[in-house]
């Protein structure tokens, strides 16, 4: 505050990013400073210290707590996990590696066609080992499934808060870290995120080994199997929309985009590309619509389509209103199908090299329309017709034994909960080698030995995953509730922060998109002026100011009409 000048100076480079505040003591001192109310005016609210109660200072020191404390490992891994015996293989793990080559292909997500490759063994998370110590989501899991022989991976992402894409599965990191206050990855720096060790969690009280293993950035990642794996291929789960922090990092990086697969959920795309697209611009301070950012919008709809992709239409999603506003269609199981195969051709932008469209209740409707959604997407020019169809297929992360009957199977949640498995219906098929066989030529597996028997010999395995059965007398009492509080905070936290959904700039991306095709050559010029006037209230940045430095997108770059060779 510059008094003698009259006025208030701002520090540009100090500026605030959306949902910052002053501070109390900066409040109370630009309060002082002002003195509006020697001027005869009133503080107006923004300008009042929030009071900080008793009461307020001491629910903050009973902030939950994620449970458990570090113990020594037992050579070298959790001694709480059995080890894995594959005992479902008998005496045919010799012949299983034989197999392999039949199952396992190099460069797969560079394949001009996954379809045509037949079967394929994609190992999910890494090929981890609890009791060896080798923990899920890790560059150990990633160079012991590579050592294994096996030549894709699914790896799952999550983003720091400053969006950088880190491997890492939960939304909140205390289960697989030492972290008690179980944050979330978003309320945790990159620098930090990077120094944290990862830990093997004991399910029954909390308790966990550390391991030589850190969380690891997707970049440096990605860098590293370039480098040193040559023929792997790496798929990366994205949750919410984390897709859009991954396909910067691609656009930035092209010599990381053919090993490389990105996946799409249809829970967090509910207007499908265009709202991907939307997201992107935003992101990047690209009008949407407007004619003048055009050249922008090619150059991002370029780099966009060399982009492998594994779009996900979850048949809950596919009655979904807002998901149908976007794709409308008739209410019969036809028009529910024509919904969801909208959805699946939108991302045809991009470069879809494997699909997902699971049926998990076939006689509902929904069930009905995603098979003939999938029955579609397998006709020539559907823009699917070369690529591989899988199926949502993962084992549980825990069993304890039960006397006298199967095992209890558990999930971890990903806020660090624990869930139990559902006994009946689609998922318990979930935990069991083969089950899917029929489902598709991409089969996703914790258990790929297992599952290349179980396809060799056209049948199904015994349920269970023998590497992760903890290693405790039979019913042994498991406390679900111990971390309830912290991960109900935490996931309360998430919810308030989630993104929402932008209908009417995803309807202008989508405006935008007809007129980038030629729409607007049609229109007279005061029609286009007209459609740019509305775009301004969208944002528009001149070629004098375009903003913050965006270091992954060179607006120069963009403006170029063709790509480069």
């Amino acid at each position: 505050v510059d008094e003698q000048g009259q006025r208030i100076v701002f520090d540009l480079e100090r500026a605030f990013v959306p949902g910052d505040r002053l501070s109390d003591e900066a409040t109370a001192a630009l309060g002082k400073a002002l003195d509006l109310p020697a001027q005869g005016l009133k503080n107006p609210d923004w300008l009042q210290p929030a009071a900080q109660s008793r009461t307020s200072r001491r629910q903050l020191q009973k902030v939950p707590r994620y449970k458990g404390h570090e113990i020594p490992a037992q050579n070298g891994g959790a001694g709480f996990y059995k080890a894995n015996d594959h005992r479902l293989l008998g005496d045919k793990r010799e012949v299983v590696r034989k197999q392999l080559p039949e199952f396992v292909h190099a460069n797969y997500v560079q394949a001009e066609s996954t379809k045509a490759l037949g079967k394929d063994v994609m190992v999910h998370r890494g090929l981890f080992d609890p009791h060896a110590g080798i923990p899920e989501n890790s560059l150990a899991a990633i160079d012991h499934a590579y050592a294994e022989g096996y030549r894709t991976v699914e790896m799952d992402v999550q983003v720091s808060t400053e969006g950088v894409p880190v491997l890492l599965h939960d939304f909140a990191i205390g289960r697989t870290t030492d972290d008690p206050d179980n944050r979330l990855a978003t309320q945790v720096k990159y620098s930090e995120l990077q120094g944290k060790h990862l830990v093997i969690r004991n399910p029954m009280d909390g308790n966990f080994v550390s391991t030589n293993q850190r969380i690891a950035g997707i970049e440096p990642m990605l860098e590293n199997v370039l480098h040193t794996k040559p023929g792997m291929s790496v798929v990366l789960d994205c949750k919410e929309h984390i897709p859009e922090n991954v396909a910067l990092m691609l656009i930035r990086r092209p010599q990381l985009r053919p090993i490389t697969a990105v996946k799409l959920y249809s829970v967090a795309y509910k207007g499908g590309f265009d709202e991907f697209f939307s997201n992107l611009c935003q992101k990047l301070q690209i009008n949407p619509l407007h004619s003048q950012d055009q050249p922008r919008r090619d150059k991002l709809r370029r780099d966009l389509s060399q982009i492998n992709v594994v779009p996900i239409l979850s048949e809950d999603t596919i009655k979904d209103t807002q998901l149908r506003a976007f794709f409308p269609a008739a209410e019969d199981a036809k028009g529910l199908a024509d919904t969801g195969t909208q959805w699946m051709q939108s991302w045809n932008s991009m470069h879809p090299i494997v699909a997902e469209v699971t049926v998990a209740n076939p006689g509902s409707d929904a069930g009905k329309a995603m098979q003939l959604t999938k029955e579609r997407l397998q006709q020539p020019g559907s823009g699917y017709e070369k690529a591989a169809f899988t199926a949502a297929y993962r084992y549980e992360d825990f069993s304890i034994p039960r006397s006298g009957g199967q095992p209890d199977y558990y999930t971890w949640g990903v806020f660090g909960e624990i869930n139990p498995v559902p006994t009946s219906g689609f998922e318990p098929q979930r935990g069991i080698a083969g089950a899917f066989r029929e489902h598709g030529e991409s089969v996703l597996t914790d258990q790929p030995d297992e599952e290349v028997l179980a396809q060799r010999e056209n049948r199904t395995l015994p349920r269970g995953h023998t590497g992760l059965e903890l290693d405790v007398p039979p019913d042994a009492p498991l406390d679900r509730n111990r971390d309830a509080d912290i991960v109900q905070e935490r996931r309360k936290q998430f919810m308030e922060a989630k993104q929402p959904l932008d209908e009417v700039h995803i309807q202008a991306a989508r405006d935008g998109a007809r007129l980038d095709q030629g729409a607007s050559l049609q229109l007279p010029p005061a029609a286009r002026q007209a459609i740019d006037k509305q775009a301004e209230a969208l944002g528009l940045l001149t070629d004098r100011y375009r903003g913050a430095p965006v270091s992954h997108y060179l607006n120069e770059q963009a403006k170029q009409t063709e790509p480069e060779e």
